[in-house]
């Protein structure tokens, strides 16, 4: 094995993670703080996922189609289907657990964390400052 990266690779992929580790950090469920650098690996493979996965469905004909069904975008329906796939019911205890312990965030963050970070959502619904899930420019991460 050897490194491949430049340094300024390796600064740029710090810099990020570090922003990714304090927005998650940030929150907390249950009285519970996040925490983020044990959450680091899931959360950069659900922002580079979704955004991959986004990419990929902008090159359909149904999001270049542009048709509404009930009333919502191609766009729209694509971000409700990610957040809805992440619905769960579960209990306080397992959720207390999951965040002491689990390498994945809670749910809600793996919908509202990446979808935070994406242009894309921002463009789709037209989230502006002060809306609940706005992140000023620079403290929007994409690792990949």
């Amino acid at each position: 094995m050897r490194l491949w990266w430049t340094q300024e690779d390796i600064n740029a992929f710090n810099s990020r993670t570090k922003i990714l580790i304090e927005q998650y950090d940030s929150n907390q469920i249950l009285n519970q703080t996040i925490n983020g650098r044990l959450t680091l690996g899931e959360n950069i493979a659900d922002i580079g996922g979704l955004e991959i996965a986004y990419q990929a469905f902008l090159r359909t004909k149904q999001a270049n189609d542009n048709v509404l069904i009930d009333g919502l975008t191609p766009k729209q329906r694509f971000f409700l289907a990610y957040a809805r796939a992440w619905r769960v019911k579960t209990t306080d205890e397992i959720l207390l657990f999951n965040i002491k312990q689990n390498p994945h965030s809670p749910t809600i963050l793996r919908i509202n964390g990446p979808l935070s970070n994406m242009l894309g959502f921002y463009q789709t619904f037209n989230v502006t400052k002060g809306d609940g899930m706005f992140r000023e420019s620079d403290k929007r991460v994409l690792i990949w």
